[in-house]
């Protein structure tokens, strides 16, 4: 799980922040942002803008190597799994091999 704080070129817009001024809210603080990208055990907090691209490329590229490392781990614990039932096996009890 990746959390991206979207819309990142309206952080700093004057006319923005007028606007939520009106109804008291501000833009979510970076550090609240990381905190709850701890809370929610993201693998990352990233923040990006379609409109002026930036970071842009690097949320994509972090989803895909989330992504990637994730079917990986998945994996992983299926072959962990399997072998772990396969010595579990009671068919060794029937026969002697000599």
């Amino acid at each position: 799980v990746l959390l991206v704080g979207t819309q990142a070129d309206l952080r700093d817009d004057v006319n923005v922040l007028i606007s939520l001024d009106r109804y008291h809210v501000k833009p979510v603080p970076r550090p609240q942002a990381e905190g709850l990208a701890d809370k929610i055990r993201a693998e990352a907090y990233l923040e990006c803008s379609a409109l002026t691209q930036k970071n842009l490329k690097e949320v994509f590229d972090m989803a895909i190597v989330s992504g990637v490392e994730h079917k990986a781990r998945q994996e992983k614990k299926m072959t962990a799994k399997g072998i772990k039932t396969l010595s579990k096996c009671r068919w060794k009890k029937f026969f002697c091999f000599v």
